[in-house]
């Protein structure tokens, strides 16, 4: 099996396949069809020369040309062995098995003893030189690429990676990760690092959209914080290049409620001990009566407890796809059932307490409709977008129910739902704003609040259920982005806002 398949980049032609930051407010764009045309550049100059299953090395740094020479190398039928800052060491005679190299401009010697000039080439904005060397001949079949070892153990040694050893890797963790054309991955490792391989074989097999940084950037945690969040759907990294964010940066926005982030990966080295926090033994404030683990990821959304004074029973949602009934009295567990695919949940679940039923919303924009006695799953609709708002539900004579969310796609959805009609989820209206939506929806008098990450604020007319007549009535533009859920008292509108600034707005309805 080839580490990269032509019909992904025919299928995702038009999707994006590189992002890559020189600063938060510029990035460098490539289509999966302008990544392959960039790498049929470098696999012609190859083939010129009639290299094949050879070892070509590559010296670039994290741009989109580093994945371009390696795209041309890999369908050109060579293998290619990414070299380091220190590469006047590894073209030495004793490591030098590269029968080629792609460098970059200004790195190059001419008079380098073994290597050959032959031309000049632009991959992108990238100028390169490939030269040749005139020394090794040997043909390397089946060799995916190389890699060299760190000398922790010994001397530093290269090391040949078949196809048939990284390939299963890649499988294995494409299907435990359930990667997508809809994920975003940060290449965190250096390209002379193999999980740097990983990455970019596993996100352009499934179309799914790379995202790296200048240098500047990787080095100012503060800065890669805010390129990275909200976008990034999965990252791996040594531990310590995590511990550099704070715990405030953990929980507010790598893990916050907002997050798009689905797998974290660590590993490399060895984990940092962490202090365990002190048992709860009970004080003035309160007593911890029970606890209980419900899935194996954490716990965005807000708990909700079925009923009124009464309630015997509190549901939680999780970010394994978990949704889960648990005793108050007790803290058993009375049922539990994962979503399909294990899709995360961000919304807090909705409970209609007439029909005994609860809506929920996955992140990949499924809206589920559950009996509370055992979980079932009674009828499903699809959202055109992630979802990480909550549901609004607007309660109508004669058994209809509208349920309201603001998706990722741009767009407030309304869809109709008759609990006793067969349980059925109809599409009802679709109304477009400026940009994605993370913060739920205020329902004020009839009137509905949307914000969106980009600071629009906008006012919807819901009293009417017109398709035609459902439109943007009114829009104020802040100064910063908006994430967080608005709040209301009678009229009045609070909403905090990325500009460090709490609003309050009056509604004039």
């Amino acid at each position: 099996m080839e580490l990269l398949d032509r019909k992904v980049f025919q299928t995702f032609s038009q999707n994006i396949a590189i992002k890559y930051y020189t600063c938060k407010e510029t990035a460098f764009e490539a289509t999966y069809d302008q990544l392959w045309q960039n790498m049929l550049k470098i696999a012609g100059v190859l083939k010129e020369q009639n290299l094949e299953g050879k070892i070509v090395g590559v010296q670039l740094f994290h741009c989109p040309a580093l994945i371009a020479v390696i795209g041309g190398i890999i369908i050109s039928g060579n293998t290619f062995y990414c070299i380091d800052k220190s590469w006047d060491e590894q073209l030495s005679p004793d490591h030098d098995i590269c029968a080629a190299y792609f460098l970059q401009d200004y790195e190059f010697n001419s008079t380098h003893d073994g290597l050959q000039m032959l031309v000049g080439i632009r991959i992108f904005t990238m100028p390169l030189t490939f030269s040749l060397s005139v020394t090794s001949t040997e043909s390397y079949r089946d060799v995916a690429f190389c890699i060299r070892t760190s000398g922790s153990t010994g001397p530093p040694k290269t090391v040949l990676v078949p196809s048939t050893c990284i390939m299963p890797n890649v499988l294995s963790l494409h299907n435990r990760f359930g990667l997508s054309d809809r994920d975003v991955i940060f290449v965190c490792s250096p390209p002379t690092f193999d999980p740097f391989v990983l990455d970019i074989v596993m996100g352009l097999r499934v179309g799914a959209t790379l995202v790296m940084v200048d240098n500047s950037i990787r080095l100012s945690p503060k800065r890669l914080l805010g390129v990275l969040f909200p976008g990034i759907t999965f990252m791996q990294m040594t531990p310590s290049m995590f511990t550099r964010w704070s715990k405030t940066d953990m929980l507010d926005i790598i893990f916050g409620p907002q997050t798009t982030l689905r797998t974290l990966v660590l590993g490399g080295e060895r984990f940092p001990v962490l202090p365990r926090a002190a048992d709860c033994r009970g004080n003035r404030s309160g007593t911890l009566r029970w606890k209980i683990r419900i899935g194996t990821k954490p716990i965005l959304c807000q708990p909700i407890v079925l009923g009124g004074d009464g309630a015997e029973f509190v549901l939680v949602a999780t970010l394994d796809g978990t949704i889960a009934s648990i005793s108050i009295a007790t803290g058993c567990l009375a049922w539990k059932r994962t979503t399909q695919r294990s899709v995360p949940i961000f919304s807090t679940p909705t409970f209609l307490p007439e029909y005994n039923k609860i809506a929920c919303c996955s992140v990949d924009g499924t809206l589920g409709i559950y009996e509370t006695k055992q979980g079932t799953e009674l009828t499903i609709h699809s959202l055109p977008g992630n979802v990480f708002s909550s549901l609004v539900m607007l309660k109508y004579p004669l058994d209809r129910v509208d349920f309201i969310v603001g998706c990722y796609d741009r767009h407030v959805h309304c869809v109709e739902y008759l609990p006793t009609n067969s349980n059925t989820l109809i599409t009802k209206w679709k109304i477009e704003v400026q940009s994605q939506i993370y913060a739920t929806p205020l329902l004020v008098e009839g009137y509905l609040v949307v914000c969106t990450t980009s600071g629009w604020i906008n006012l919807i007319d819901t009293r009417d259920s017109s398709d035609a007549k459902n439109s943007i009535i009114s829009s104020m533009k802040l100064n910063g982005e908006l994430f967080a859920s608005p709040v209301g008292y009678g009229k009045k509108v609070f909403v905090g806002c990325r500009d460090n600034f709490l609003y309050e707005i009056l509604l004039n309805i």
